[in-house]
């Protein structure tokens, strides 16, 4: 890591902890308005996205995810059109929440864990979170014994990147974690403060301060960062990967029929 990224992790995680303790002084100005179409009936992946980049990736996601696993898959909408949402809800399996929120992706990638906290809480199934831009290629089980994990990257020097903000299991029976995060991260939300990469500083925060493990665990060997073959059940791709993938066809919905996205490598 250059001294660049470092110096400017430092500063992020700084910048963090100090509005932690200011940020009360501030007046909202983002109101939520989070809107439930339809719950989970059953464990379930989670995944959120705007109108554009779930035109480019949610049902790529979907799709594989309904191919290859036996949850039920919930989509949390940001400013969606009704297209979109006429569209998902007459899926079976996929269940669909959605809100209105400014257009600022740090937002969005907040968000979700406040999203993904109620969706767990109204329903009372534990919850995989995903980002809606990995592809599913195999079942995915869920942690048997435990009742939270995250995806471990403790061995990486800023504080910024410990943690993989992308894949997140909760349960019902342990809440405590989802909700301090998701607390943290709606208050900087309803404040209109954005800093990069807010939701791995808050999900580091947060599980470095738990010090109960019972029931913790990692989920670093459910999840592939390699961008050119499918390695593990998630699969995350990066670059040019990344561009093939918002490229790659889609059957026009589950709707119409599934097939297994090709590797976009």
């Amino acid at each position: 890591m250059s001294i660049k990224k470092r110096l400017l992790g430092y500063y992020r995680y700084a910048e963090f902890k100090l509005l932690l303790k200011t940020i009360g002084l501030l007046p909202n100005r983002t109101p939520r308005n989070l809107s439930f179409i339809s719950l989970p009936n059953r464990d379930f992946l989670f995944a959120a996205a705007d109108p554009i980049y779930f035109k480019k990736y949610g049902w790529k996601f979907i799709e594989s995810a309904m191919e290859n696993t036996d949850q039920d898959i919930h989509i949390h909408l940001y400013n969606p059109t009704p297209e979109q949402l006429e569209r998902l809800s007459r899926e079976t399996r996929i269940s669909v929440s959605h809100e209105t929120i400014p257009g600022n992706p740090v937002f969005y990638q907040s968000g979700r864990f406040v999203a993904f906290k109620e969706v767990i809480r109204k329903s009372g199934k534990s919850g995989l979170l995903l980002d809606i831009d990995v592809l599913v290629s195999e079942p995915v089980s869920m942690p048997e014994e435990a009742e939270f994990a995250y995806f471990d990257r403790f061995h990486r020097r800023n504080k910024d990147v410990k943690i993989l903000a992308g894949v997140l299991f909760s349960s019902p029976q342990r809440m405590d974690i989802l909700e301090d995060t998701a607390r943290i991260l709606d208050r900087f939300i309803r404040k209109g403060i954005s800093i990069q990469r807010l939701d791995q500083l808050a999900l580091y925060e947060t599980i470095r301060k738990h010090r109960d493990r019972h029931g913790v665990t990692t989920l670093n060997e459910l999840v592939s960062l390699k961008p050119d073959e499918y390695s593990r059940p998630i699969n995350y791709f990066k670059g040019d990967h990344k561009k093939r993938l918002a490229r790659l066809p889609v059957s026009g919905g589950p709707a119409e029929g599934m097939s297994r996205p090709e590797m976009p490598g």
